[in-house]
């Protein structure tokens, strides 16, 4: 992602250029900058997710690494069932499964995003399942 992408983001409305910047701004907004950088959410239809729809159950995405192009397709669940034991007794209950920082089952692609860094991939939900 480019730098002016990343600044038209932190400052919309605004026009902005690098070599306006003094070292102390740049050293400002350096926090803001990493954090864009380096966040990898997951986006659907080009925008970022922050919470499933109401309903959903699940979702098929796809990973891809960006130097490579290569790509990686899946399916993952938003919850799951955990028996969880309360004062003697059994209970089934729905937990939140890790679908915000998952990148797949593929041992391989899990050893690359360790590697190279989870910002060298863009990970995509294809289509919500309800």
């Amino acid at each position: 992602m480019m730098i002016a992408v990343l600044m038209s983001k932190l400052f919309s409305g605004m026009t902005l250029t690098m070599h306006k910047f003094s070292f102390a701004q740049c050293a400002v907004l350096q926090p803001h900058l990493t954090k864009l950088m380096m966040s990898n959410e997951w986006f659907l239809n080009g925008n970022p997710v922050d919470e499933p729809p109401d309903g959903a159950v699940g979702f098929i995405y796809r990973i891809t690494r960006l130097d490579t192009g290569r790509q990686y397709l899946g399916k993952k669940l938003l919850q799951f069932r955990r028996t969880k034991q309360v004062k003697g007794v059994k209970k089934k209950m729905m937990v939140e499964s890790d679908w915000k920082t998952y990148y797949g089952s593929n041992q391989t692609l899990k050893e690359e995003v360790a590697a190279i860094g989870a910002d060298k991939f863009r990970r995509e939900i294809i289509k919500f399942c309800f």
